[in-house]
C-alpha cells in the first residue's frame, strides 16, 4: 500500500525509514539512524534468559525488534510503499483510513 507521509513528518524521518510491526496493531516508522542505534543497543544488551522470562514484555519487545524491519525510501512526493505483511498486521486496506501518531523518536501508523 502506498502512503503519503504528511509534510510535517518528512524532515524528521528523512529520506529512508525502517517499518516494523508496532504494538497493538500499529506500524512503527523509524529513521534509519534511530533504527541502527536501536539495533546496536539490542545487540549489546546483556539480558540473561532468566531476566527475559521474568519480564515477558522485555522478551516480547526484543523479539519484535529483532524480527527485523523493512527499509523503505520515500519517493519525491514523500510517499512510501508499506509491505503487505505490515498492512495486513495493522488492518490497513485504504490509505485514507490511516492516522499518524508522532512519538519522540518514531512515527506510528494506525487504522483510523
Amino acid at each position: 500500500m502506498k502512503i503519503i507521509i504528511p509534510t510535517k513528518y518528512r524532515e524528521k524521518l528523512g529520506s529512508k525509514v525502517v517499518a516494523i510491526r508496532g504494538v497493538d496493531g500499529c506500524i512503527f516508522l523509524f529513521t534509519e539512524k534511530y533504527w541502527e542505534s536501536l539495533m546496536s543497543k539490542i545487540e549489546n544488551a546483556k539480558l540473561t534468559k532468566s531476566e527475559i522470562v521474568r519480564d515477558s514484555s522485555a522478551g516480547k519487545f526484543m523479539a519484535l525488534i529483532k524480527a527485523g524491519g523493512t527499509k523503505i525510501t520515500l519517493d519525491k512526493n514523500g510517499a512510501i510503499t508499506i509491505p503487505e505483511y505490515l498492512t495486513d498486521y495493522a488492518g490497513l486496506t485504504d490509505a485514507s483510513d490511516i492516522k499518524f501518531v508522532e512519538q519522540k523518536d518514531w512515527l506510528e501508523i494506525w487504522l483510523q
